[in-house]
């Protein structure tokens, strides 16, 4: 499990396929995953890591083994013929908006939110909580980027390992995220406290840090949770792609995602929730808040990034 993690991290960005006609051409994966689609390439084909002389087949690359697979349930018809596909069926952001209020509760799936928080409640044990939310989270952003509009009623959470592993890579690209924040945070309590910056520049400078990494974040979880690929989502450019063609759909996510945190929050605080104030019963009710708010909120970006598929090649 390790060594096939860390190979989708190293992954190649580029590759070198031989064009029939003499020459290569240089492809990203985007443009390899277009190609198997296809048919255009195969596991034998050959492709060279660009920069390199080192030739294999493209069946023997890791992070490129799901497109595979993807290709291999879904075969296509001979390109002669016209390819029968079903209608791509994509809401508004605003039916989205109102109708995911009941994507994290709808069915069975409220199962998955009090089993989480009554998990959480346990001590020693409550700690897999936090690793089954960050994989409950990004296969709820996986699904929605393909379209789906109800939530996985069954999640593999069954490895504590595959959790472990996930959720650290998920916390490093959180840290990288929030990197701009932590140093000018650091950086402007030390000029304060010597008298080089006053209390107002240090607050607009955390303020703007905080700003930028509410913008920037999003983006890195999406492309983990489609691509597994955590290199990827620390890439600004590549992130800044992501952010640039889902738009205004993208602010709107983030700004649902701030006011539904902000709602849950208000509705769990002790002079407003009678719950609050019993042991045990008012922990469980608030986690069961704030993860329909984080399951809600993930659920409508990978709906946006769904809307744009075409724009970004995440067909």
């Amino acid at each position: 499990m390790t060594d096939q993690a860390t190979t989708q991290e190293s992954a190649p960005s580029t590759y070198l396929l031989v064009m029939p006609g003499g020459g290569f051409e240089e492809l990203d994966r985007v443009a390899v995953r277009e190609r198997i689609r296809k048919g255009d390439v195969v596991p034998g084909t050959d492709l060279s890591v660009a920069g390199t002389d080192a030739w294999r087949p493209a069946g023997s690359y890791p992070e490129l083994a799901r497109y595979f697979e993807m290709a291999a349930a879904s075969p296509r018809t001979p390109s002669s013929l016209a390819e029968a596909r079903p209608p791509r069926v994509v809401q508004s952001m605003g039916e989205r908006i109102v109708g995911g209020l009941s994507y994290p509760v709808a069915g069975g799936e409220i199962g998955t939110l009090i089993g989480i928080a009554i998990l959480s409640a346990i001590p020693i044990i409550g700690f897999l909580a936090s690793l089954a939310t960050t994989v409950v989270m990004l296969s709820i952003i996986r699904k929605s980027a393909d379209g789906s509009t109800r939530m996985p009623p069954i999640i593999d959470t069954s490895s504590v390992w595959d959790m472990a592993w996930l959720s650290l890579r998920v916390l490093f690209v959180t840290l990288v995220a929030l990197l701009p924040l932590i140093a000018f945070g650091v950086y402007g309590v030390a000029s304060l406290l010597q008298g080089g910056m006053s209390s107002s520049t240090v607050l607009l400078g955390i303020l703007g840090c905080l700003a930028f990494g509410m913008v920037y974040y999003p983006a890195c979880l999406a492309t983990i949770a489609v691509w597994d690929n955590a290199l990827s989502a620390l890439n600004p450019v590549y992130v800044g792609r992501v952010i640039r063609l889902v738009g205004g759909d993208y602010f709107v996510v983030i700004g649902i995602w701030f006011v539904a945190t902000a709602v849950t929050t208000l509705l769990t605080m002790p002079g407003i929730s009678p719950l609050s104030a019993i042991p045990i019963v008012g922990g469980i009710v608030s986690s069961i808040l704030s993860l329909w708010a984080l399951f809600y909120a993930s659920h409508l970006l990978g709906y946006a990034i769904y809307r744009h598929a075409p724009e970004l090649g995440w067909e």
